[in-house]
Parts: structure tokens; C-alpha cells; sequence
């Protein structure tokens, strides 16, 4: 048998770390409980690596031994990493180690947590006024021509797309413009960069007839080897004024706004339509859809009765559905009306997008509903709900799940009673069942012309003091919570993180929330702070009813009001708008947007638009 001692003599320091450790344990039995002990150090490795993250911490925590091999080898710090940010491992073909992985997410996540944005890594000008767009996985795509009329447009007009690959830092990619003909008149788009897929939507008939083109991205003019059929068509029975295309894995809506709201839903790989229906109304018309997961979506109502979720199956059982769930909000205060609620939520990838050694996980994007209303001072306000696509996906499951660990350990303070399943039969939520306890409302007016403005848990705002980027996946194994507290509220430069027990503002003439639920103490400028979380202030502008002048927000009248409760965790960062290169071109910023390697600034010039990019 050989010595353990002279076996480790030439080891790296940590086998020679681990092989100590495992000499000074005394050799335990061999039951099933301990085999995992007994085999050699490698191998044990490679078991812990198939576990996810909450088991292989469980597993540290049992025995010296383990404790020691999970905090010393890098493959597994970064299985815990992933996690812990909500990120899934990229492309293996990436010529990355996983310490180079590791150290490429933390990097990167610091960049996010200390964003500043100097000069631009490079500026793209694109030429022609832009009609459809979209930014997914590192590509930036963009369909120019003329707005149609409900009769026609040049029939030469709009056959075009300009698809930008964005450069990124690690691994170094250049940038890249190209433009297709795409033998069609494009009204709408949507792409998947993992999946190598574009789907265009050709003009619309005046009838509302409809033709979906399944293309590749790499080539526009080319048919997607794996859809069912090359070109999907149905009918939305009447003219098509407003909509968009969106695509989750397997699935693809057009979602229709104007003139009459409509759902199709086509399986673009087998060619069949799951979903063609109107979305039902009480009493007011819907505002929004969004996917939940490629089998679930969500519709959106300026009304209390805000948020309806829907489940579908492919193959489709019936094309015309009922809601699954609907989630309330709390009632306007009298004299107050709502006007809109919008849904943003990032783009839907079925895999790991090229040159991406991660990338977010699907179901810890959040969903950001941006809530519009008229309140009784005369003035309008914006409130922001922000929930994360977990948190809808157990409601759809007729219960909640408790908070996970990593992001919101506080919560769990919480009577584990207010976590138990809900009744099998459940399909309405009051908004004190929900929105409490996992979801976010901030009072921040939502600016950007342009959306993709969220992407992942983070998302972009632009308010008065500067850029926001605000991050809803705050970690707490990293050690870096502490280093985003500042007492400075969102000021240029602040940074902080909202836990429980932070500043509240109030919604009195806005929302009717009831009572006081604050409930905590005074901080001596007369500044009440509640209990739990409330809705922040964290940069809003009010407007009046009849004009676009801004007026100081929450004015004292409203101090002494009520509070809303809110408690999903999260960062902020805010900098200074960025002034825009001196590059000959001039023209203002009218939104940024982002990815998870990109800030991209888009600049309205006089023949067209220049993306500014920066690389992180």
C-alpha cells in the first residue's frame, strides 16, 4: 500500500490541503453514509460536481473533509458562484477553465456593481428610420422604412435587415454589421441567437391575415432547418395596426395590441397554432403580454384585476383559454384613475448564446410592470412592480415557495405558515398575498423610448439624478452586500441595497392601501421608517395631468400618508447620463438598453440612429 504522505509529495498545494485534512480524521466505518469518504479525492469531486448548488453546500457542512474540498477546488466554487448570481454555465466549446470562468463572473459582476460609463467601447451608425428591432445574446437587429398606412406601403420599402454582432470584452469579439434582403416586406421580428433562429412577420393583409418566415440568423434568406414548416400562417381576423413577436425556446406569439387585442401562438418546430384567441376583458381592454415560460404568459389590465397568467400545451388541447391565475393590485385612492400597466421582461434564451461562457437564468428574470396613473392630486404618477418569473411560475402552481436563500435569507424570519401551498382551486390573489412578500414597487418614472431595457434580474431607468441600474439577484454568499450600503438615497455616485426596515414614501392619492402598516419609528427628521420594505423613492418625477414640466416629487402634503409594504431585495447603482461622443454626429440619448456583457445607448440622429456601446 502506498504511504498517503509520499503520494501527496507531488501534489498541488490544495491535494497536499486536502490529503492533511483527511490524516488528521480518523477512519470512519464504512457504511453508506461514508463511502463518499473513502474514494479518492478526485473522484469524490467529480460526484460533488453532478450535485446542484444547495446540495453541495449541504454536503460541506457535514465533515471537515468535504467543508475543505468544496471551498478549495474551483470547479465547485464556481457551481456556487453560478447560483448564487443565477446564471447558468455557457458554452463549453469556449476555450475557458473554470477558474477563468469564475474569475470572468465575478469581473463582470463587479463591473456591474461599480458601472461607470466613459467614452464608448465603439459607436455603430445605422442609417434609415428604424420600424422593428430587437437586442438578444450579442446581436442587435433592425428593420428601416416608412410607417404604413391601414391601405399600403412602397412596395420596395422595408425588405431589409441590418444585423449588428455587438463586440464583447472576454472572450474578445470585433463588431460586426450586415445587412440581408429578405425577399419580404417586414412588419415585425423576433430572434433567438441560441437557436440561430429569426422569425419575420411579413406584412400583414388588411384582412389580418398572417405569415410567420422561420429564417436562421446567421442567414436571413435561408430557412430554419428545424421549423416544422418554412412559413407559419393564421389570422388575427382583423387589420393588424400595433404588435409585436416574441419568441420562448419552441414557442413564438404575435401578440396584437391595436385595433382589437389577440394571442397567436404557433409551435414553430412542429408548425402548429396552440393559441389564437382574444384576451378577455373586465372592463377595460388589455395592455400587455409577456412570457412566463415557453408553456405560460401573462396578460396585463390597467384595472385591480392587473395581472392574468395563462398555461397552454403543445400539442394544444384548445386554442382559446381561461386564466390559471389572476393577481390583483391595490385599488386606486379615490379620486385617482389607472391609466396603463406595460410589461418588460428580458429576452427568452434556450441555450447559451455565442461567446458566452454564462448566462442568466430563465427563471430568475424578473417581470417589470410599469403602472401609469392619474392620481387625485391632478398629477400623473409612475409606479414600477418588479417580480421575479419563479415567483409567477409557483403561483401558476397553486402555491408560493419560500424566498430563495441565496437572495433573501431575511424573509425567512417570516412564519413558515405564510409559505404553505395554496388551495388547489386557487385562482385569485389578493394583492396582500402576493406583492408584499415578493415583489418590488418603486416610484421611478420610466423614461426610454426603446425597450430591452431589462435583461436578466437588472434593469435601466433613467430619472433626474442620472442612469439607475437596479439588480434584483443580490447575492448574500459573495461577502458583497455590505459593500453596496451607502446612506446616500440613489444620489449621483450612490449605491445602496434595500433591505428590510428601509425609508418608505407615500401613496396616499395614488394607491389605497388602507392604514398605516409601517408600524416602526421615527428617525428624528420626521422620516417614518416601516417595518418591511416599502415603495422607494428612488428618483420620481410627477407630471401634471396636462403637461410634461416635472414637479417635485412627494410634497409634503403626502408625508404623513400611508405606506406600501414591499420586500424584494435589491441593488442600485447611479451614475451620470452619459454625454454623448463628439463624433460629428450630435443627436440625443432616447434610451439605453442592455445584455449581460453590454450597456448599449442608442442616439437619435437625423438619418437614423447610432448605438453607442460599452463592454463589460
Amino acid at each position: 500500500m502506498v504511504n498517503p504522505q509520499s503520494r501527496s509529495s507531488g501534489a498541488s498545494p490544495i491535494e497536499r490541503k486536502l490529503h492533511a485534512v483527511k490524516l488528521d480524521l480518523p477512519v470512519p466505518e464504512m457504511t453508506s453514509q461514508s463511502r463518499l469518504l473513502h474514494l479518492p479525492l478526485e473522484i469524490c469531486a467529480e460526484v460533488l460536481a453532478l450535485l446542484d448548488s444547495r446540495d453541495i453546500l449541504s454536503c460541506s457542512e457535514t465533515c471537515k473533509l468535504l467543508r475543505t474540498l468544496v471551498s478549495s477546488l474551483t470547479t465547485l466554487q464556481y457551481i456556487l458562484a453560478l447560483s448564487a448570481h443565477g446564471m447558468r454555465d455557457g458554452l463549453r466549446a469556449l476555450p475557458l477553465t473554470a477558474s477563468e470562468r469564475l474569475n470572468l463572473l465575478r469581473t463582470r459582476r463587479a463591473s456591474w456593481r461599480t458601472l461607470t460609463l466613459g467614452a464608448p467601447s465603439t459607436s455603430i451608425h445605422l442609417p434609415g428610420a428604424c420600424q422593428a428591432y430587437d437586442l438578444v445574446g450579442g446581436y442587435f437587429g433592425k428593420c428601416s422604412g416608412a410607417r404604413e398606412t391601414e391601405v399600403s406601403i412602397d412596395t420596395d420599402d422595408r425588405r431589409t435587415i441590418t444585423l449588428v454582432t455587438l463586440p464583447s470584452f472576454e472572450p474578445p469579439q470585433e463588431t460586426k454589421v450586415e445587412t440581408y434582403d429578405l425577399g419580404v416586406q417586414t412588419k415585425d421580428f423576433a430572434s433567438d441567437p441560441s437557436q440561430d433562429l429569426i422569425a419575420l412577420l411579413e406584412m400583414p393583409g388588411v384582412d389580418g391575415s398572417i405569415k410567420l418566415h422561420l429564417r436562421r440568423l446567421s442567414e436571413p434568406g435561408t430557412t430554419h432547418p428545424e421549423a416544422g414548416v418554412g412559413v407559419l400562417t393564421g389570422s388575427a381576423e382583423n387589420f393588424i395596426a400595433e404588435c409585436m413577436l416574441d419568441v420562448a425556446d419552441d414557442v413564438l406569439v404575435l401578440y396584437v395590441r391595436e385595433p382589437e387585442p389577440r394571442i397567436i401562438i404557433f409551435n414553430w418546430r412542429t408548425g402548429e397554432q396552440l393559441v389564437n384567441m382574444e384576451p378577455p376583458s373586465h372592463p377595460v381592454m388589455p395592455d400587455d403580454f409577456s412570457f412566463i415560460s415557453p408553456r405560460s404568459f401573462l396578460v396585463t389590465y390597467a384595472h385591480t384585476d392587473a395581472i392574468r397568467l395563462f398555461t397552454f400545451t403543445s400539442p394544444s388541447s384548445s386554442q382559446t383559454l381561461e386564466a390559471t391565475a389572476t393577481l390583483r393590485i391595490p385599488p386606486p385612492a379615490p379620486g385617482a384613475r389607472l391609466s396603463v400597466l406595460n410589461a418588460i421582461t428580458g429576452p427568452w434564451l434556450a441555450r447559451a448564446p455565442s461567446g458566452s461562457a454564462h448566462f442568466p437564468l430563465n427563471e430568475r428574470r424578473i417581470h417589470m410592470f410599469n403602472l401609469t396613473i392619474a392620481g387625485a392630486d391632478g398629477l400623473w404618477h409612475e409606479l414600477l412592480i418588479v417580480v421575479r418569473a419563479q415567483t409567477l411560475s409557483s403561483i401558476l402552481q397553486h402555491g408560493i415557495s419560500p424566498p430563495d436563500y441565496f437572495l433573501a435569507p431575511q424573509l425567512f424570519s417570516t412564519s413558515s405558515t405564510a409559505f404553505g401551498l395554496a388551495d388547489e382551486e386557487k385562482t385569485l390573489w389578493e394583492w396582500t398575498e402576493w406583492l408584499p412578500s415578493y415583489a418590488r414597487v418603486i416610484a421611478l418614472s420610466q423614461q426610454f423610448h426603446w425597450q430591452r431595457y431589462v435583461h436578466g434580474s437588472r434593469m435601466l431607468a433613467h430619472g433626474i439624478a442620472g442612469l439607475h441600474m437596479l439588480d434584483f439577484d443580490v447575492p448574500i454568499k459573495d461577502g458583497e452586500r455590505k459593500k453596496w450600503k451607502d446612506t446616500g438615497l440613489f444620489g449621483k455616485g450612490s449605491i445602496a441595497v434595500w433591505e428590510e426596515g428601509e425609508k418608505g414614501v407615500p401613496v396616499s392619492g395614488v394607491l389605497n392601501v388602507g392604514g398605516d402598516v409601517g408600524g416602526g419609528e421615527d428617525d428624528g427628521d420626521g422620516t417614518h421608517w416601516a417595518q418591511g420594505l416599502v415603495i422607494d423613492e428612488v428618483d420620481a418625477p410627477y407630471h401634471s395631468l396636462n403637461s410634461n414640466s416635472p414637479i417635485s416629487p412627494f410634497d409634503k402634503v403626502l408625508e404623513q400618508e400611508p405606506e406600501l409594504v414591499s420586500a424584494l431585495p435589491y441593488g442600485c447603482v447611479c451614475i451620470p447620463v452619459p454625454v454623448p461622443p463628439d463624433d460629428g454626429r450630435g443627436g440625443t440619448y432616447t434610451g439605453f438598453m442592455l445584455d449581460e456583457q453590454r450597456v448599449v445607448g442608442v442616439r437619435s440622429v437625423e438619418d437614423g440612429e447610432v448605438l453607442d456601446v460599452w463592454t463589460l
